[in-house]
């Protein structure tokens, strides 16, 4: 750690150490030869105001403070009159070979980057007593730890102090080298040629070397109110770590405390457990920081391929919410984050400049004085004049309205169609209109902010449609995670979707990105054909899509004919050919990496009768299909109990082509997908029949076990003890198993 030069000394006993230092007990005097016995014992050089250090060239100027490892001193250079901070390896540490090792990497880690933005390593040596030194850049200043007790910063000062730590870890990581400890005590904020708040990252002392293949398995190391989910659990883990800290330090920055509070135990807990909760659920926050708090969100997502690629990602989204808030910083000279060069060349066109920083801070400045009032008045209006929207913008904005419109009115909400897969949605428009930047983007944002509304209350009016039907849930759910894409916080859709905060961002990221795998537009295209009110375009729609999709399950075609011959209400019967059992498993609308509850396409069959009476009819399909799901399952259960999952899942998921609300096959085929090593899709049918079987405490055993699997600990202990409360003889020792994995 590199203390900040004017922090204040305790009351000097006659070395620069305090007191209480480690350094001036009594049984750490003598620095020993690393066998940690006494054996070998050498005198402690003393390090005292005004000597010079044993065998270098450095003399002693004052104690600025104690890292994890070593003592902190101020010194000067005999030689070149620089100042330069000091950091000496305690005693005992030289006794413990790894923590030397330790202090040896953080030396070459430091010396290895060259960036402005991580503090300078000068020199490196031993003392004659055996303790390890280097010399480092001295920093006058303060850390980012105690700018935050005055209270949270502003947005432009935060992004302006978030981009340079982006580019300090961009160094880092591009050097192979982890911090692995990023928070605000390891953050300063020193001055440069009279700018403020330059940031320089700090200790790199529990820095990791990232193997040849960018992974790294180690012991964890850092502060654990900092902790990525992968290092809690004991997973291999990479930069995106860093990012996860960042997000917590970020969520600091902007709120005023951390995301997860509590001892460390309940910390640690959280962090693989809980969603980060949103700004507004912790303090008071400005409707400005919207657009930041998806980036935060993002950082702390609990998988690693949920959050940014890179620190140089990161740094781009936060360029991206100052255009989008149309803010200055006081560092907005930054080199813009080398992205794929289309999105850079956006951001050298909207991303304000230095100068422009400046001069909003003349006028602001030059507002405090009477006598200066006309002028800042005759300046601001000239501004405005100067850049208020020309009918030119104006007419680019209400094109950018009209086009989301036009996509919304064809249900290219979120997904694109699947034959036209770069086809802008209403929610690629909504994006382009609050990107829009300048006194133009006022505008454009409050219309982007209307039509957010607009699509949310129609997306949600269609969810509601098929929530209550038999067989619709699952569209339902489909319409409630894309109404929560345009408004994450609408408690109605968040209820029904069930989805958590990193579900829904992952969601958005691939609709932003355009990320979507054919497989999933085809298997959400169903939902296009769905939002028609028309009986007679939906059917014809239905009708289209049904060689797509009949491609990849033969359920899901059998379910688009079956929808084609339904009548509003979807309860009334139609006779249908004979001959006709679908199979195959229900497609999905949402990516299986969401974790989000499987979208079954199929609605129920209808069994070949002819019936005059609709009533008689519907009884006789009814009764027909309830009799072939239960000899599927049975079949299904037969095969499980004779070690053929396989088949058990075939057969379960032709129970669902009939009827996707029945529990016995989605438990089932949570079993059999559990026994194929199929753990997230085993979670998501574990997680619909028990929303019909919550008093199960086999199922709840099962889920359990397929969480533990996918190293959701959190998850999964919560359904052992579930499963203890209900009952199950077996659920004690799972929750013993999971409670120790959790500590590890």
């Amino acid at each position: 750690m590199t203390a900040p030069a004017h922090r204040a000394e305790p009351s000097p006993p006659q070395v620069c150490e305090p007191a209480d230092s480690p350094a001036n007990l009594p049984t750490r005097d003598y620095a020993g030869d690393g066998d940690g016995d006494g054996v070998g014992l050498v005198p402690q050089i003393a390090l005292a105001p005004g000597a010079v250090v044993d065998g270098t060239r450095y003399r002693l100027v004052a104690w600025l403070g104690d890292g994890g490892m070593g003592v902190v001193y101020e010194a000067e250079h005999l030689d070149l009159g620089r100042r330069v901070a000091l950091k000496v390896l305690r005693s005992e540490a030289c006794r413990r070979p790894d923590r030397l090792a330790m202090f040896r990497a953080e030396a070459r880690a430091l010396a290895s980057i060259r960036s402005p933005f991580i503090v300078e390593l000068y020199d490196f040596a031993e003392l004659g007593d055996g303790r390890a030194m280097f010399a480092m850049e001295l920093l006058r200043g303060r850390t980012l730890r105690s700018a935050l007790a005055h209270g949270p910063l502003e947005l432009s000062h935060a992004i302006a102090v978030l981009r340079q730590i982006c580019k300090g870890l961009t160094a880092a990581h591009a050097a192979g080298i982890l911090h692995r400890d990023v928070k605000p005590e390891n953050i300063f904020l020193t001055t440069v040629d009279g700018r403020p708040d330059c940031v320089r990252l700090l200790d790199f002392g529990v820095s990791a070397i990232m193997s040849e293949r960018g992974r790294v398995r180690g012991r964890v190391a850092g502060t654990p109110w900092y902790f990525a989910p992968e290092l809690v659990s004991g997973l291999p883990h990479d930069g995106r770590a860093d990012l996860y800290a960042l997000g917590c330090t970020a969520f600091e920055i902007l709120v005023g405390r951390r995301p997860f509070e509590g001892n460390e135990g309940e910390v640690l807990l959280a962090h693989i457990g809980r969603e980060p909760p949103r700004f507004a659920e912790v303090a008071a926050v400005p409707p400005q920081l919207a657009a930041i708090e998806a980036v935060v969100q993002r950082c702390l997502a609990k998988r690693p391929e949920d959050r940014f690629a890179s620190a140089v990602e990161l740094e781009a989204a936060l360029c991206e919410v100052q255009i989008a808030c149309g803010l200055t910083t006081a560092h907005d000279d930054l080199a813009l984050p080398e992205v794929e060069p289309r999105r850079r060349a956006r951001l050298r066109e909207a991303m304000p400049h230095a100068d422009d920083h400046a001069r909003a801070h003349r006028r602001r400045v030059r507002g405090w004085w009477r006598l200066g009032g006309a002028l800042a008045g005759m300046v601001m209006a000239g501004t405005i004049l100067h850049t208020w929207p020309s009918e030119a913008a104006r007419a680019d904005v209400e094109t950018l309205v009209e086009a989301a419109r036009h996509a919304a009115a064809q249900a290219y909400f979120v997904y694109p169609p699947p034959d036209d897969p770069d086809r802008a949605t209403a929610y690629d428009h909504v994006l382009r209109l609050e990107a829009i930047g300048g006194l133009a983007g006022v505008e454009a944002s409050h219309r982007a902010r209307e039509l957010r509304s607009e699509f949310t209350g129609t997306l949600v009016r269609l969810g509601d449609r098929y929530w209550g039907l038999e067989g619709g849930a699952a569209f339902a759910i489909d319409y409630y995670a894309c109404a929560l894409v345009f408004d994450p916080d609408h408690v109605h859709a968040r209820e029904r979707a069930s989805l958590t905060i990193g579900e829904v961002v992952a969601l958005r990221d691939k609709a932003r990105d355009h990320a979507f795998t054919r497989d999933e537009l085809a298997a959400a295209s169903p939902l296009l054909a769905l939002a028609e009110d028309d009986e007679r375009l939906r059917t014809e729609r239905l009708a289209a899509l049904a060689p797509l999709v009949a491609e990849r399950s033969a359920s899901t075609r059998a379910a688009l004919d079956r929808l084609s011959q339904r009548d509003d209400p979807p309860t009334r019967a139609r006779p249908v050919a004979p001959g006709s059992t679908p199979a195959g498993r229900p497609l999905p609308s949402q990516s299986p990496e969401l974790a989000a509850p499987a979208v079954d396409t199929a609605t129920p069959a209808l069994a070949p009768i002819v019936a005059d009476d609709p009533a008689t009819a519907t009884a006789a399909s009814t009764a027909g299909d309830a009799a072939t799901v239960r000899a599927r399952v049975r079949e299904g259960r037969v095969a499980l109990t004779s070690g053929e999952p396989a088949t058990a899942s075939r057969r379960f998921e032709a129970a669902l082509a009939l009827d996707a609300d029945d529990a016995d096959a989605h438990a089932g085929l949570a079993e059999a997908e559990f026994e194929l090593g199929h753990a997230s899709s085993a979670m998501r049918h574990a997680r619909l029949a028990a929303r019909r079987r919550p008093n199960d405490a086999a199922l709840r055993l099962l889920w359990g076990d397929a969480c533990f699997t996918a190293y959701r600990y959190a998850d999964a202990l919560t359904q052992y003890q579930r499963a203890l409360e209900l009952g199950h003889a077996a659920a004690a020792a799972r929750v013993a198993k999971v409670r120790a994995k959790l500590i590890e």
